[in-house]
């Protein structure tokens, strides 16, 4: 399951390119939308991640209007410190949760178990979720994709609890 892209042969214990986009974008937990009743959901749901992850992990995320973000650069220090002391396992874990999730905070604080998968997994799918109440749902389709997600989700819980750093 490790790919051995996520590290530097020169430079053992730090995060290669195919990694970087994870890091530097992911950490928008929400984009607050256009849409009022989305937005209120976005803030009551969203302002208690922000607390956990300043408590509990020590980041500082703040909700952005877009998707160019370059505050949350501040963090990159503390993760690409956090990161070094990761086996390779563990950080394909990260990778591929944050890929999921699309987002960096949710992943970290999931396999960290500050929050549970099944949540983590609802919270980034929220929009999602608001447009199938707003537009409705394939369910075949939907529900397959759902399913698929969540199961690969607890698969990676499963495997970063299990591995050693």
């Amino acid at each position: 399951m490790s790919r051995t892209t996520l590290y530097s042969s020169k430079m053992p214990g730090t995060v290669s390119r195919s990694f970087s986009w994870v890091i530097r974008s992911g950490w928008l937990i929400s984009y607050r939308d256009e849409n009022p009743k989305l937005k209120e959901r976005q803030d009551q749901l969203f302002e208690n991640l922000y607390r956990l992850l300043k408590e509990k992990l020590g980041y500082e995320v703040a909700c952005y209007t877009n998707i160019f973000i370059h505050e949350n650069e501040r963090n990159l220090p503390k993760l690409r410190n956090d990161l070094k002391d990761l086996s390779a396992e563990r950080i394909v874990c990260l990778e591929l949760a944050a890929s999921t999730f699309k987002s960096t905070s949710l992943a970290l604080l999931m396999l960290h178990s500050i929050i549970p998968s099944k949540t983590a997994f609802n919270l980034s799918r929220l929009e999602e979720q608001f447009q199938y109440e707003q537009y409705g749902k394939i369910e075949e389709h939907h529900s397959f994709d759902e399913s698929q997600l969540l199961m690969q989700v607890l698969a990676l819980k499963l495997f970063w609890k299990f591995q050693t750093n």
